[in-house]
């Protein structure tokens, strides 16, 4: 359907006015920037009035079905036509100066109102005026030549000289007022799904992009770390000459040279840097170890690899069905922060904020977080005969095993002593003393810092931070 002549303009004004004058104003729709839907209700029943000078030009026509809905949130505009507007009537429509500008007029009990839509050229523009047509908000800015300013009283646009009136077309002349108005809506519909699905291409598109840059990124951050791992097998290797010569080895050194004992991939001579505080079989164990966990890392590595080169396969092929139009008609929802939530789905409970919490059958083992979680640990949570553990001579969490069924089994013990190891400034060490003693041995000293107590009648145990505990 062709351009509208000022003719058709003409009629289709008219019938707006006689379908819309009287109807009560009840609801302003946003559709987009300076996209407005009018809801009217009166004895025929509800309308809808699109009343448009966004990006998609000037658009103007009743609807007898509501109009879809778009997910923009409202604008200042609208928000401000909501709040001088509702609840009004329309008390009539028309053309203003002979010109492609429609006129609404809004009345309410106290007050009446003026929506314009300037309909011609490339840069349509909405305005709300008031009674006496001073400029109370518009959504274009201005020209040099219409400056709009807010406050100022409206001026309607001069008319071109030496230019006449369109004439009408056979199309348009063809068809009754109320038909025109329907071709209208039908052939903006049409215009707004082939928008609609313009739109969701972008946004899923968009979508799309941001979830393969992050694969992208998190491929990139695998080789990196890849790139900085020992080969395990050369770590294995080297542990191996360190075992077969671990008597050579003095307690404090730093470096030591080895002869090869016949492991593949090692010169003649081995140097092996060493951590003169720890004992020789106290290095043998953290090489051990090194190997053991860039071996896991290694694995681990390949499979996420091969789990992303998957999804960025998935996502470059959704991509290109996309290009093609090959996609549904439903935006993708809008991203969320998701909570991190435990494990067993359980919601976080003021225990679980206070301390991490394992439970083993009848045996509940509570470890603080912090100094200020320690305290109130001790001071929420803990009873007289419940068993309080914390490493010896060094820093770390506190730790109580709450037992529900008499006292608890000397393996219990040692559990909550490991956990107690693990969480503490002494967890790389091979051995370390746990003290540990019934809660009513433990006190808090008045204006001490968190965290700090004092213990009496306490016993200690000596654990394997390497043991596997479950």
């Amino acid at each position: 359907m062709g351009r509208l002549s000022y003719q058709s303009w003409t009629r289709l004004i008219a019938f707006a006015n006689a379908e819309l004058a009287g109807l009560r104003l009840q609801k302003i729709q946003h559709q987009d920037e300076g996209d407005l839907v009018l809801e009217l209700f009166g004895p025929g029943g509800r309308r809808w009035v699109r009343f448009c000078a966004g990006a998609l030009g000037a658009r103007f026509y009743i609807s007898f079905e509501p109009i879809t809905k778009t997910p923009h949130q409202a604008d200042a505009f609208t928000r401000d036509l909501r709040k001088r507007l509702l609840p009004g009537r329309v008390t009539g429509v028309r053309l203003r100066n002979e010109d492609k500008v429609v006129e609404i007029q809004l009345g309410r009990p106290d007050d009446s109102f003026l929506l314009v839509l300037e309909a011609f050229g490339n840069r349509p523009n909405l305005l709300l005026l008031d009674a006496q047509e001073t400029i109370l908000f518009r959504y274009q800015r201005g020209t040099a030549q219409r400056p709009c300013k807010l406050g100022d009283t409206y001026e309607d646009p001069p008319p071109l000289e030496g230019v006449s009136r369109d004439v009408e077309t056979e199309e348009h002349a063809s068809l009754s007022d109320r038909d025109l108005n329907l071709s209208l809506a039908e052939q903006f519909r049409v215009q707004d799904e082939d928008q609609r699905r313009s739109d969701i291409r972008r946004l899923l598109r968009g979508s799309l992009m941001r979830d393969l840059k992050r694969l992208r990124r998190k491929k990139k951050a695998i080789a990196a770390q890849l790139e900085n791992l020992p080969e395990p097998e050369n770590v294995r290797a080297r542990a191996n000459v360190l075992a077969a010569q671990l008597h050579r080895v003095v307690k404090g050194s730093d470096t030591v040279v080895l002869n090869n004992v016949g492991q593949e991939g090692l010169p003649d001579e081995v140097t092996i840097e060493l951590d003169p505080r720890r004992s020789p079989q106290d290095n043998l164990n953290r090489m051990y170890r090194r190997a053991t966990r860039a071996d896991r890392t290694l694995k681990h590595a390949e499979r996420q690899t091969v789990e992303l080169n998957a999804q960025m396969a998935a996502l470059e092929a959704r991509l290109e069905a996309i290009e093609r139009g090959d996609f549904d008609d439903q935006p993708p929802p809008p991203a969320k922060k998701q909570k991190r939530k435990r494990a067993d789905g359980k919601a976080k409970t003021d225990l679980d904020r206070v301390a991490i919490v394992h439970e083993f059958g009848s045996i509940k083992i509570l470890i603080g977080r912090n100094a200020e979680s320690n305290d109130e640990l001790l001071r929420r949570y803990a009873r007289g005969n419940d068993l309080w553990f914390h490493v010896r001579d060094g820093a770390g969490s506190h730790v109580l095993l709450k037992c529900q069924s008499g006292r608890p089994k000397q393996e219990d013990i040692y559990r909550a002593a490991w956990f107690a190891a693990r969480h503490s400034s002494l967890k790389t060490d091979a051995l370390v003393d746990v003290m540990w003693t019934e809660c009513k041995n433990v006190r808090k000293a008045k204006g001490a810092p968190a965290g700090q107590v004092t213990v009496r009648n306490n016993h200690t145990i000596q654990v394997r931070t390497e043991d596997r505990i479950s």
